[in-house]
């Protein structure tokens, strides 16, 4: 009776566990547009890609969402030390890119 138990026990937290990464995998929050993947939006509000920032991957942040570009999807971050929201980390394949609030 008590390996029975034990075995209901880890496979309720096995189905848990998935359940919780599916549903943050899954989870889109933003659409990526342009030619160049220039224009970020999530929701209302616009980010458009920039370059040449003092910003690393080292700096990747907190893991937000997905966005879609077509068929691709787009990991977005947020950027550690960006107290302002100003900035998201999208990370796509190996290679990454940053975007800034369209002001």
């Amino acid at each position: 009776m008590r390996k029975k138990t034990v075995l209901i026990v880890v496979l309720g937290i096995l189905v848990l566990v998935t359940a919780l990464y599916v549903s943050r995998e899954s989870r889109v929050i933003g659409e990526i547009t342009g030619a160049e993947w220039n224009i970020l939006t999530i929701e209302e509000t616009e980010y458009r890609q920039i370059n040449g920032l003092d910003f690393t991957i080292a700096d990747k942040g907190k893991y937000l969402g997905k966005a879609k570009y077509n068929e691709s999807a787009v990991r977005l971050y947020s950027v550690k030390g960006d107290t302002e929201d100003k900035y998201i980390y999208a990370f796509w394949d190996c290679e990454g890119f940053f975007y800034v609030l369209n002001e």
